[in-house]
């Protein structure tokens, strides 16, 4: 999604530090909790990071201005953790068309180590997403979708490619990231360790 100033080294995560990340569960569709537990512990497994659960929040939705990427009286004194939220059409326009998710990592200079990734935010529909969940085969391209957009919080951007899961427009018949995918994610979980950030 991003490079360094180098205009060739991409911008990762510090791979020495777990990835912490909390739901604005208002509005999740049945059975969503689990599933992004699912998706989560795929991302770690392709790409190394750690991705830790430390549960829900009641953080509204960033505003057009952004999120705040530090936020003491909220989760203390440390990065504010990935905001994965569900969110409906009128609170995100772009679900209004074909968009199921968004992703957007926030980054920070970190020095010697470049840019680094610190938090983030996944917007997903709970409109769509909660009916995609109803249908018989729902399930899999449901968790296609967060693995699509947990990829991008890692850093992954689009392919132009159908068989590889990070094609922007994912198949319904996607189970799985493709090799293509996978490559780039393992790259994503390379980054140098950023002590000072």
């Amino acid at each position: 999604l991003a490079v360094g100033d180098d205009e060739h080294t991409a911008v990762r995560w510090d791979p020495c530090r777990p990835i912490h990340v909390v739901t604005r569960a208002a509005g999740a569709p049945a059975g969503s909790q689990e599933l992004l537990a699912e998706a989560l512990a795929r991302i770690g497994e392709v790409t190394g990071l750690r991705l830790v659960s430390d549960g829900t929040t009641d953080e509204p939705l960033p505003g057009p201005d952004g999120r705040e990427r530090f936020q003491p009286d909220r989760y203390g004194d440390r990065w504010a953790p990935v905001l994965v939220a569900w969110a409906s059409s009128e609170e995100v326009p772009d679900f209004a068309d074909r968009v199921l998710g968004r992703a957007a990592p926030s980054a920070v200079d970190a020095g010697d180590a470049g840019r680094v990734y610190v938090t983030g935010t996944v917007w997903l529909s709970a409109e769509k997403l909660g009916t995609v969940l109803d249908e018989p085969s729902g399930r899999r391209y449901a968790r296609a979708v967060l693995l699509h957009e947990l990829a991008h919080l890692v850093g992954l951007g689009h392919v132009e490619e159908p068989s590889q899961l990070m094609d922007p427009g994912v198949r319904d018949d996607a189970e799985d990231f493709g090799d293509g995918d996978l490559t780039g994610l393992a790259e994503m979980g390379r980054g140098p360790c950023a002590p000072g950030v």
